[in-house]
This record gives structure tokens, C-alpha cells and sequence, in this order.
């Protein structure tokens, strides 16, 4: 059963014609290679090419991770247990061995951790218990700890039982290091002058779910802060977190477990237990003109489910006149199912790039834009279709590239590919 979001036809919008470019001839992979070494790579990764080797600390309930980055040897491990087991340990060599790093930390439970990457001797730990909450602090690369709690809320306390805060997450400021932010149970924290006090401020959030998980900061603007939560999805400040809206565009999952921004603060990132989520806040300056964007519900498929493809393009301008192609690799790695400017489906060879045809032909990319297509293409599954891995692609080439049945490395624009499987 095939379905559309909207025809294919609309892509006419994508006209106007222009002269093609002279091309030069330098020879890279054909296009066909360049899909099926998308799809190997996919099973490489899963297959586990590449081991991974336990390095220790030899105790359990790891709970956070930081790494010296001037001196990226040393490596600081948070265990949250009770001592001798819990607290703080250290490498100085690359994880062969560890010692305890715990003076002056009197929260056994240690949950969180920081390292400043200006002064990497510089360390913050977020940490939980009766004795001792909230941030502690070391300057001397976590030989010594003292309390850094000013303005964190006390543990609250019953005749059996006390609700101690807990700091999940710890984010220095890169450019200007003495502010700190810590997220927690209850919201995000802030500090300005190295975590010696801390302010609360929520302004625009009815609920951070089971506390914030993740906080990124924009590393072009500082001042814009991202929050992810465990059930209440991503919040965004843009004044250095004083106030906070909703950033859930797209968003089906609202249990985020973390959250990173691109080094150009153009893209954001966010994993749960569903997968992974990217946006894209603003054009990105090192980014190619064309962005193609190609996204699927689920990385694999039964009979019975149905497959939702999404598309778009962000288009930065300048690149004259694109074609635009748009398929589904089959498992055999060679067989293409082409989506035509007609509505239809239209079956091509993987290494005859002369058979391909376009989705949208002579696009004008000369003027910026972006469109994205939700809902674009759906399919479910009976259980005639042959078992494997499926690759979903979206190719922007220059206007008229392929007719010759050679891509050069110029005249390929752009790519988007999405791996799915039908069991």
C-alpha cells in the first residue's frame, strides 16, 4: 500500500532551468559505489569492526566521564557508591590505571563531572548524600575537593528518609569558564563565579519531567542554552538561561538522555531511548550549499509496519541549477527504486548513473531556501518484499550531470542517506 504526503508533482515548484556548467573531468567514485559504502559502512557498525577494551576503574556504577583536553591522558571517572568504592577516580594514563580521588569530598555519591577547558586543573562534581550535595570543586586537577553549594537547596529530611538533590549533568562555559551550569532534578542551576554561588531560575518551564539530563551550549552565542529533560522534551534560553521556552518541533520522544550542538551552533542533537534527533537551527557557514535531508520512523521493519519517510532540502544559495534524486537502494546493492517528477516508480541499475532519474530536475538553487516534507512517502510492509537492509537516499547534483553517466567530484552537491531494515 503506497501513500503520499503530498504529490510528487508539486516538486515543479523546483524549476527554472539554467545553463550547465563546465564540469572538470577529474573521475571520483561512481555514485553507485559511493551508496553501497554507505550501506557497508552501516553493517560494519553494527557488526563491531572496531572492540571496544574495558580500561576500568575496577568498581561498578560508572556514572559520568571527563577527559583533560589539553592533556587528554587524564581521565576523570564518577562511581556512585558509597566509599571506598564511590566518589572520584583518575588516570594520568590513558585509563591503565586509577587511584581514588576523594579529599575533601564528603558525598560519596558522585554523578556528575566537569573539567574547565581553559584551566583543566579546574574540575567540577556534581554528587549526592546526607553529608554533602550539589557541586564540589577541585583546582588542583581533583587531588583536593571543597563544597561549591551556595544557593543549592539542603537535602530535605523525615524521620526515615531524606530527598537529597542530585546534579546529572555539569557544563562550563568554553568562553568564559567561571560560568557553570548544573542540571538536576528540579531545573537547571547557574554559576558566574565558578560555581562559589549558584541561582535557580526557571522562567518558562511547567516541568523538566524526571530533571534535566543534558546541557549544551551554542559555542558561536554562549548565551543560548539548551536543556534536555527525562519527559518533557528540549527547552532553549537565549539569555544565558534566565528564561526558557519549549524546542520540541519534530520531537515524539521527550525522554532525552543527551544533547550536543554543533561546533558551528547550526546543528543540535539529541538521543533517547528511540534514537537520535538532529535539528537544524541555523544555516551553517561550513556546511555544503545543499543540504539534503532524508529521515525513516524506525531502523527496522516487520511485516505489518509501515515505513514514514520524510524529505527536505536547505538550500544556502549560490549553486546555480540542481537535479535533484531521490530512491531507495534494494538489498541486493544494486537494484534503485527512483521516485519520478511524474508521481511514478521508476526501477534503475546502481552503477548506470545515465538510467537515473531525477525527483525534480534544473532546480534554481541561486536564492536560499529550506522545505521539508513530513509524511512523504509511506509503505507497508506485506512480506513479499526481499529481506535486508534498505538505504534511503536524496542526491543533489549539478543540472544535467548524469546524462554522460559520470559524476565528478564537482558536480556532486549534496547527499542524505537513511539505513533501515526489513526482518
Amino acid at each position: 500500500m503506497l501513500s503520499r504526503g503530498m504529490p510528487l508533482a508539486a516538486c515543479s515548484n523546483f524549476k527554472s532551468a539554467c545553463a550547465r556548467r563546465a564540469r572538470s573531468r577529474r573521475m571520483m567514485q561512481a555514485l553507485a559505489a559511493a551508496l553501497l559504502l554507505e550501506l557497508v559502512a552501516v553493517g560494519h557498525a553494527e557488526a563491531g569492526w572496531n572492540e571496544w577494551t574495558s580500561m576500568g576503574p575496577p568498581v561498578a556504577g560508572r556514572m559520568a566521564l571527563a577527559i583533560d583536553p589539553l592533556t587528554p591522558a587524564t581521565i576523570y571517572v564518577a562511581v556512585g557508591r558509597e566509599f571506598p568504592l564511590g566518589g572520584v577516580f583518575k588516570s594520568t594514563d590513558g585509563g591503565t590505571h586509577w587511584s581514588a580521588s576523594n579529599t575533601g569530598l564528603t558525598a560519596p555519591f558522585v554523578t556528575a563531572l566537569a573539567v574547565d577547558v581553559q584551566t583543566p586543573t579546574i574540575v567540577y562534581a556534581g554528587a549526592s548524600g546526607v553529608d554533602g550535595w550539589g557541586v564540589f570543586k577541585s583546582i588542583d586537577g581533583g587531588a583536593n575537593w571543597s563544597a561549591s553549594n551556595a544557593g543549592f537547596p539542603p537535602p530535605v529530611c523525615s524521620d526515615t528518609s531524606c530527598a537529597v538533590p542530585t546534579v546529572l549533568v555539569l557544563v562550563v562555559d568554553p568562553q568564559t569558564p567561571a560560568t557553570v551550569y548544573a542540571g538536576t532534578h528540579q531545573g537547571v542551576s547557574k554559576s558566574t563565579d565558578g560555581g562559589a554561588h549558584w541561582t535557580f531560575n526557571m522562567t518558562g518551564i511547567e516541568s523538566v519531567g524526571g530533571g534535566v539530563s543534558a546541557v549544551a551550549i551554542d559555542p558561536q552565542a554562549p548565551t543560548t542554552l539548551y536543556a534536555a529533560t527525562l519527559g518533557a522534551g528540549v527547552f532553549r534560553s537565549t539569555d544565558g538561561g534566565q528564561s526558557w521556552t519549549p524546542f520540541n518541533a519534530g520531537l515524539f520522544d521527550f525522554f532525552l538522555t543527551a544533547l550536543q550542538v554543533s561546533p558551528s551552533g547550526a546543528g543540535l542533537h539529541a538521543a533517547s531511548q528511540g534514537g537520535v534527533f538532529d535539528l537544524v537551527t541555523r544555516p551553517d557557514p561550513c556546511a555544503p550549499l545543499i543540504n539534503p535531508l532524508v529521515s525513516v520512523n524506525e531502523r527496522a521493519f516487520s511485516v505489518g509496519q509501515t515505513l514514514v519517510t520524510t524529505v527536505g532540502v536547505m538550500n544556502l544559495g549560490g549553486a546555480g541549477a540542481a537535479d535533484l534524486y531521490l530512491g531507495i537502494l534494494l538489498p541486493d546493492g544494486d537494484t534503485i527504486a527512483f521516485f519520478t517528477s511524474t508521481g511514478d516508480i521508476a526501477f534503475s541499475r546502481a552503477a548506470d548513473l545515465a538510467s537515473f532519474q531525477p525527483v525534480a530536475a534544473a532546480v534554481e538553487m541561486t536564492a536560499p531556501f529550506v522545505v521539508t516534507i513530513p509524511n512523504f512517502f509511506s509503505y507497508q510492509w506485506t512480506g513479499t518484499e526481499p529481506g535486508g537492509r534498505y538505504l534511503f537516499f536524496l542526491l543533489a547534483v549539478q543540472a544535467g550531470a548524469l546524462v554522460d553517466g559520470i559524476l565528478t567530484e564537482s558536480e556532486l552537491l549534496g547527499i542524505a542517506t537513511a539505513a533501515f531494515s526489513f526482518l
